[in-house]
């Protein structure tokens, strides 16, 4: 037998003939010590398919509750369906097929391509008073949060990249699989998803503040609409505010701040000038 199908159309076509015979008491049944293999072999695409529904189900499921979005959340599944297809196309020319091994890795790798494109698209979903359009939002998510994304890709890696110097076939299998996943997973969370983002991408938040993704914490910097720059000195429900002219140091008070946003009285001056919290 020089492939699976092989050998499960032949393990098929003895059970049928065996069962075409009948005798009493007892029924005949085809066994062969290669029929445990061939039987997994048999059954183990509805079950990897069966499996990756519901995975990908869960995945839906999970990021729609924690993103709060339903396109995003459908981009985020599209990047996870495209990584594993991309997985497993690669697989072929690796050497690879699908069996017991592949089977199992490729399930768990759902829960390792998910976690890159959930944070860009969560990250995308942060409204900003400084990016406005969908080309800013994309720009500043991955300034924000692509960073993070990377270097968790290449820390991961990290942890199974010795499993490349084992001869095992388990061993060497989980690596190709998982190195497969990450890169394919980076380059859709990384690439894919803030093009499609950058074109089609849904609204901000519509509940929360501008001001939410600048949370005044002590040594802050928020920027207001008119590119002027503002420090927080420390957190509290409110601050006092005070324009700084860099020119001649002069101070004078112009407003408060508190947790609902920035309230500016007078905001003369040009972008040269500082307004900080005090």
């Amino acid at each position: 037998m020089n492939n699976t199908d092989e050998q499960v159309n032949a393990l098929v076509s003895v059970r049928d003939t065996v069962d075409s015979v009948v005798l009493r008491p007892e029924m005949p049944f085809a066994y062969a010590p290669v029929y445990v293999n061939w039987e997994a072999n048999l059954v183990i695409r509805k079950e990897l398919l069966r499996n990756l529904g519901l995975a990908m189900l869960c995945v839906f499921l999970v990021t729609l509750l924690l993103i709060a979005n339903v396109w995003t959340s459908l981009f985020v599944l599209t990047c996870v369906i495209l990584t594993l297809v991309n997985t497993a196309g690669m697989m072929h020319f690796w050497g690879l097929t699908i069996d017991v091994a592949t089977t199992i890795i490729l399930i768990l790798a759902i829960g390792l391509a998910v976690d890159y494109s959930a944070h860009i698209g969560h990250a995308f979903m942060v409204p900003n008073a400084t990016a406005t359009t969908r080309n800013d939002r994309t720009i500043l998510t991955l300034h924000t949060i692509g960073t993070a994304v990377w270097n968790g890709g290449f820390s991961t890696f990290l942890a199974f990249v010795l499993l490349s110097t084992l001869g095992s076939y388990i061993f060497s299998t989980f690596f190709k699989v998982l190195f497969l996943v990450v890169v394919f997973g980076l380059f859709h969370g990384l690439c894919f998803l803030p093009v499609v983002l950058s074109l089609i991408g849904p609204a901000p938040y519509s509940h929360m503040s501008e001001t939410t993704n600048s949370k005044i914490m002590p040594g802050s910097a928020i920027e207001l609409n008119d590119g002027i720059k503002q420090t927080a000195g420390f957190h509290a429900e409110s601050f006092d505010a005070r324009y700084y002219n860099r020119a001649d140091s002069h101070e004078k008070a112009v407003g408060t701040v508190s947790s609902n946003g920035v309230s500016i009285e007078d905001r003369v001056g040009s972008t040269q000038d500082t307004y900080c919290f005090i």
